[in-house]
Parts: C-alpha cells; structure tokens; sequence
C-alpha cells in the first residue's frame, strides 16, 4: 500500500479529523513509514490543498496535470504511454484511461508502477498495441490471387510431335552442396546442377516420346538448417541454405522442366534431406519438397505430390515412385508390392537415396542393381549428386545419371540408363 492510498483510507475512516489529527493518527498505524509532516501534505493534497476535514471537489482533483503520450509506430502497431499522478495500477485500468477499443486493437505488452514524490505519488505505464487483423474483403482478395498469378512465371508447354510415353526419373539433387577438389568424387554446385539437368532434358527429348513423364523422387536441397548432418554446414554453396536454397532449387527445377517437350506430369516425392528440421522426427514429411511441389504447380504444370510413396498406372505399366529412407522400401519387397502395387500389372518400383544404382537390402548387404521378379522390379536410380566427403571417407561413390523407361508392348518395362557428367 502506498502512502497516498493510506491516508485516503484514514480520511475516509475519520471524516471530521484535520489533517494533523490524521498525521497523529498516521504514526500509530504500521503501515505508515513516513512522517507527521508528510502526511499532512499529503492529506492538504488529497483534499485540494486545503486544511479542513472535507473532501475536494471534483474539479480540484481534476485539475493534475499529466503527462499523456501517444506514438503511433505504423498503421499496425503502437505505443501509448502515462505519467503523472492518476493512479492505474491494472491493464482494465489502463484501457480504460486511454479508451481503448479492444475490437480493434491488441495489447501485446504493458507495464506499470509507481513511487512516491515528497507528498504525491506518482504513477508510469506503458502500452504497446498491435491492430487486430479484420475480416478480408473477398473482391480485394481475389484481387490479390489474380496479381499473383500474373507474376508467377508460368511454364510454356513444348509440344511436338512423338510417339510413345517414356517415363523420366531422376533423384538426389541435393541443390547447394559444394564439393571440390576430392579425390574420387566429382565437383558439384549450383552450375553443375544446372548442366546435368539440362543433359537429361536433352536425353529425354531425344528419345522423341509423344508424351512424357517426370518422376523426381526427393533430396532436392543438401539442408535446410545446415545441420541435416553435424558437418553438412561445412559443405554449402554461399546462403546455400533455409529459404534461399528452396527458392533457387525451384528456379533450376522450374527451369529444367520448362525443357523438356510433350511433358505431361511431374510425380513428386520427398527425401529426407528436404525437412526443415534438423531432426528427422520434427519434419517426419520433408517439407520442402511440399512447398517445391507447390510452387512448381504455380507455374501451370501438373503435379502428384506425396511425402512418402506415389503408385501411377502409366501406359500400361504400374509405376511406385518414393525416395527409398522409409522403411516400406527397406522392408520385405513383396509385401510392399502387395500393398501399393496393383495386381495382374507389371510393378516397378523406383527410388533413391543410396546414390548409386546398387541398393542395400534389410540384411544390410549389397544387393545386386534390381529385384527382378516375373511380375516386379525394383530399381535404385543413379543420383545427380553423387556424393561428398562424408560419402567419399566412407568409401562410396557414382557417377550421375536418368533413368528413363517405357513399355516395351507386352507390359513391361524397357529401362534405359543415362550417365550424366
């Protein structure tokens, strides 16, 4: 309790005491730390400077001078502040002094105290207010959708003429890696990336397909975080991370399928270095390679995503496209084929995340280069980035390729295996 609040309660106790009788009466309360003198003036005070043992009027308390001040910092957000010798003490009692229209306005923080000045007290708070966001205006919405669109640049189809639909598959891009200067393993960077995908769009476009499509199977960016493994920051193209990397990768991917003539869909899974996470159990889904699939549909091409697996009849043959980390493509092949294939079909199911066109099967040993079945295949497709210290010091490497298939008329696949330098 403050000097001042104590005296108006002993005022209020004791109407017809002077104030030197409620300055005696002061000194025996407990509460009371100061002298008979400062209660006197603090008492003349409350009472509108005078020394009788009536209350003020109105307009004598009134009449205090404050210091009011209002800072609008944006049309979004500002700060209002108080000093002087009004009390308020609770945040109900600070909108209220500065009406505040709480339907409009939020406050995001405040703050309040008070000391006591020889025979006054005075009180301080500060506010700071953020606009609540209203209903949007539907007409002014569209509006905007409608300038996005016209900004987004759109992919220009590529028709000619063909025959035959091929099915172009591609992994491991790993855009912003930079390696260099390794023994066994090639340069890579954001140019090299560039070059390899243009090789594929010229491998793909060669083959002469009256329809074409793509299947990119995750790994699009080297990290996120730059921590997708201890070292990864150690090996990064310049801002070769977090947004900036997704938005460079959808450019070159943008750019890369803006090539390729009679393309049809893109089929998209993710990988695990897609997440935005560092952990994988955070971004269980591989973030990025959402919104990479999301962006690309922006441009007017047709886009299947799914985090983990994508099962497509195309031209007769069923295809599964995932990334090859989850455990339904380390797990026993039949069942996997028996759950997301389609029977009396051919099944083919490609991936990859081993960099390699060698895959590992559950007992950790190396496999040959598919599971070859009367009635399904599985491949591992070679990768466009094809590795990095950690890779090389563990003794793996590849070269980088496509992998392109078509049906060869009796419902199987023709598989042809491209290497990119």
């Amino acid at each position: 309790m403050t000097t001042r609040e104590l005296v108006t309660e002993l005022m209020r106790d004791n109407l017809n005491e002077s104030n030197s009788g409620l300055a005696r009466i002061a000194q025996q309360d407990e509460r009371c730390t100061v002298s008979e003198r400062q209660i006197r003036a603090m008492a003349s005070s409350i009472r509108g400077g005078t020394t009788s043992s009536h209350m003020p009027n109105p307009a004598a308390t009134s009449s205090v001078k404050n210091n009011l001040k209002t800072e609008t910092i944006t049309d979004n957000s500002k700060e209002l502040s108080y000093k002087g010798t009004k009390s308020i003490q609770s945040l109900e009692e600070a909108i209220d002094f500065f009406k505040i229209d709480t339907d409009v306005w939020a406050v995001t923080s405040w703050t309040a105290n008070s000391w006591d000045a020889g025979a006054k007290t005075n009180y301080q708070v500060k506010l700071k207010l953020n606009r609540i966001a209203g209903e949007v205006d539907p007409v002014k919405l569209e509006s905007l959708f409608n300038a996005y669109d016209a900004s987004v640049r759109k992919v220009k189809a590529r028709k000619v003429k063909g025959s035959g639909t091929g099915v172009a598959v591609l992994s491991d891009f790993h855009i912003g890696a930079k390696v260099q200067d390794m023994m066994q393993t090639d340069d890579f960077s954001y140019d090299v990336v560039v070059d390899r995908l243009k090789q594929a769009a010229t491998h793909i476009n060669r083959l002469n397909y009256q329809k074409v499509e793509v299947a990119m199977l995750g790994d699009f960016i080297e990290t996120f975080t730059g921590l997708n493994h201890m070292n990864s920051w150690q090996q990064l193209e310049y801002g070769g991370y977090g947004a900036n990397v997704t938005i460079i990768a959808y450019n070159i991917l943008r750019d890369f399928l803006a090539q390729i003539d009679n393309l049809a869909t893109v089929h998209i899974v993710s990988g695990n270095h897609d997440r935005t996470t560092i952990k994988a159990d955070i971004d269980s889904h591989g973030g990025v390679a959402q919104i990479l699939a999301y962006m690309l549909e922006q441009t007017g091409l047709n886009i299947e995503f799914n985090h983990a697996l994508l099962s497509k009849d195309i031209d007769g043959v069923q295809y599964i496209f995932t990334h090859n980390h989850l455990g339904l493509s380390k797990n026993d092949m039949v069942q996997t084929f028996w759950e997301y294939g389609v029977q009396g079909k051919y099944n083919v199911m490609l991936g990859g995340h081993w960099h390699s066109r060698r895959g590992k099967t559950q007992y950790k040993k190396i496999d040959d280069i598919h599971w070859d079945q009367a009635n399904y295949r599985a491949i591992s497709v070679a990768p466009i980035f094809t590795g990095n210290w950690y890779s090389e010091s563990n003794g793996w490497s590849s070269t980088s390729g496509i992998t392109i298939l078509e049906n060869n008329g009796d419902g199987r696949p023709n598989v042809f295996d491209f290497t990119l330098v």
